[in-house]
């Protein structure tokens, strides 16, 4: 099964903008009650500002149910419309990455490598959130066949 992480037990449509400002707002006010070095904090809001960009693709739109992407409305929620088996094997979470580094270079650029690392690091390891057990290892859009997909086999270690 695909990525249906938090869409699936979403009870509203939510905007991607929103979406992305709350988590990064969330973030920041978690992470600065923990007391965490002020370094961290801002790779942690970084992240969360950037985590779901791989949301605003045409197979995950249409995958929760999203009439209106044509028409350039984004949602990162789908209000419990959503449909993972038309995702195919596509992970968000490395579309984000990639649409990071062809979007947002020049913001990536301004953090420390520490920071960009644990950037780069969050966003993808945010697939472990996902709520199916037969998770596959991460690919990319499934058009570009940049990564194929593996099935995952629990090492006994987890």
């Amino acid at each position: 099964m695909a990525d249906d992480d938090g869409s699936l037990a979403s009870t509203a449509a939510q905007e991607l903008h929103s979406h992305l400002s709350q988590a990064a707002a969330a973030g920041q006010q978690v992470a600065t009650s923990l007391g965490l070095p002020i370094d961290v904090v801002e790779a942690v809001v970084a992240c969360l500002k950037w985590h779901d960009l791989g949301i605003d693709r045409r197979i995950w739109q249409a995958a929760i149910g999203n009439g209106e992407y044509a028409a350039g409305k984004i949602l990162a929620k789908s209000g419990g419309r959503m449909r993972p088996e038309l995702l195919s094997s596509y992970r968000h979470e490395l579309g984000s990455i990639l649409d990071l580094i062809k979007r947002h270079e020049a913001e990536l650029a301004t953090l420390t490598s520490p920071q960009r690392e644990l950037v780069l690091h969050l966003i993808a390891a945010h697939v472990l959130t996902s709520t199916t057990a037969e998770a596959a290892v991460p690919c990319v859009e499934p058009a570009t066949n940049l990564i194929a997909p593996q099935p995952y086999v629990a090492s006994g270690r987890e």
